[in-house]
């Protein structure tokens, strides 16, 4: 990228490490792709982002791609052409997002309709259930490692979280 365009949108560019994930989105068919990742993969280390999770996104796989293009497993091919392309992509960032958080198994009395809705707000509510003899909702949720709502959640587990070994 040019200097004077990373210049005026370095405001704009700082928000990326505010991210949880970035999707870097690559033209299949542009034979300098190579360089371009090289330039954004720079960007994001510069911005202080190099640690946040990056999926490579190539665009445009219902065309002949560049001539230079190898395949890599862990790169996604789409087409915006092709809706199973867009449904298998949604799947690999919903997986990516997940594995930055922890599970909770949680029991929410009726009365705590404001944590129900922060837990679909913040995390991944897999599901959600009502548990007449409780009285309350039973509710798998995946929520971000680092989440201030953790604390909040320790008197509603049914099952404590497992914490990895490297958080």
């Amino acid at each position: 990228m040019p200097t004077t365009l990373i210049a005026a949108f370095r405001s704009t560019l700082e928000e990326v490490k505010e991210a949880d994930l970035i999707l870097h989105i690559i033209d299949s068919q542009d034979e300098e792709y190579e360089e371009h990742i090289q330039v954004v993969e720079g960007l994001i280390t510069q911005l202080g982002a190099g640690h946040i999770p990056v999926v490579k996104v190539f665009n445009k796989s219902d065309l002949p791609p560049a001539s230079s293009l190898l395949r890599g497993q862990k790169d996604e091919y789409v087409s915006s052409f092709k809706s199973g392309d867009m449904k298998h992509l949604k799947q690999r960032i919903e997986q990516e997002l997940r594995e930055l958080m922890l599970p909770y198994h949680l029991l929410i009395p009726s009365d705590k309709g404001d944590l129900i809705a922060k837990c679909r707000q913040y995390g991944f509510v897999a599901s959600e259930k009502w548990d007449e003899e409780k009285q309350g909702y039973r509710i798998e949720l995946h929520l971000p490692k680092t989440h201030a709502l953790h604390e909040t959640m320790a008197g509603y587990y049914i099952q404590t979280p497992v914490k990895e070994e490297n958080t």
